[in-house]
């Protein structure tokens, strides 16, 4: 056995000097760690009590997939977990989220969920998706705040390093450029959409006459010369979310009485398009989630969106 220590060193907080536990390396660091608390935060451990008797000659376990500073992190995480915590940073709470995926700890994963959510300063969309990819997180806040915001953002995806890239997958890249096409020719329906000349009855301080020749007239005009050509925008186009918003604040000239303009609005709300972009990014984190899901085969047991009570 100790030719397998050379070059390793003993944790300076997490090593016991106790011969009858077990040892194990992570990076070039030696720990040595009851195994009877270790076993009920994690089903690794938990295998590891079976083989105790074997493994305890055999020289330390080598934690292949984590650095000596990762395993120190979760031993910090496991004895501070019942005592007041230390303050994690963003960064700490990833590692050990991706920790626990590596050494079965689910109930951490969803721990290190709970804070990432709580946090002032949020994980960048981008990163919220390169973490369910790889942990995985599949809990529906979590990836539709990113999905909307990558689908409804400006930024070309060809922007995305390729580092980023990958770490979101080819998939999930291809489902929100996707999702963008359809929003944007949505943008041009609804850019040169005009309402047939009878759909939309005058106001009460209007007449057919007066609404035919001159209100219809100014919505169409304005409508096609400021609204469409802010959809239209090719480098920074109108969401469609914001029309209503973008319409209440336009000046559509006096021909246009203040109740008509209200009944034009209120049927192109009542018409539906204004939903679309809402229901098409909807329609891009469902399809994401599901993907994710089909990928890992364990997805029920990884599953960080039920409450540390299920564990």
């Amino acid at each position: 056995m100790d030719n397998q220590l050379q070059g390793l060193v003993k944790s300076p907080r997490y090593f016991t000097e106790d011969g009858d536990e077990l040892m194990f390396c992570a990076g070039n660091m030696l720990f040595q760690y009851p195994l009877s608390v270790l076993q009920t935060k994690s089903t690794f451990f938990m295998d590891l009590t079976h083989k105790r008797g074997v493994m305890l000659n055999t020289g330390p376990i080598p934690l292949s997939l984590l650095s000596a500073n990762d395993f120190t992190l979760v031993l910090d995480y496991v004895w501070h977990e019942c005592d007041e915590p230390p303050r994690w940073t963003i960064n700490e709470i990833i590692l050990l989220m991706k920790s626990a995926r590596y050494l079965l700890m689910p109930r951490l994963g969803w721990w290190g969920l709970q804070r990432l959510l709580d946090e002032e300063s949020p994980v960048s969309a981008v990163q919220r998706l390169m973490l369910s990819n790889s942990i995985p997180i599949l809990e529906h806040q979590w990836i539709d705040s990113a999905v909307t915001e990558l689908v409804m953002s400006t930024s070309p995806l060809s922007n995305l390093s390729g580092d980023e890239l990958t770490g979101i997958g080819p998939v999930v890249i291809a489902i929100i450029g996707d999702a963008r096409y359809s929003i944007l020719s949505e943008q041009k329906d609804l850019a040169s959409m005009r309402p047939a000349s009878h759909d939309v009855s005058p106001g009460v301080d209007c007449t057919w006459t007066h609404h035919l020749e001159h209100c219809y007239r100014a919505w169409s005009q304005t409508w096609y010369l400021k609204v469409g050509r802010e959809l239209l925008n090719p480098q920074k186009p109108l969401p469609i979310h914001q029309v209503v918003e973008f319409v209440e604040r336009t000046d559509f000239g006096p021909g246009l009485r203040p109740q008509c303009k209200e009944m034009f609005l209120n049927n192109l709300l009542v018409s539906g398009i204004l939903r679309f972009e809402l229901a098409i990014s909807a329609a891009a984190t469902t399809a994401v989630i599901e993907y994710l899901k089909g990928i890992y085969m364990d997805f029920d047991v990884w599953d960080l969106s039920r409450t540390a009570e299920d564990d």
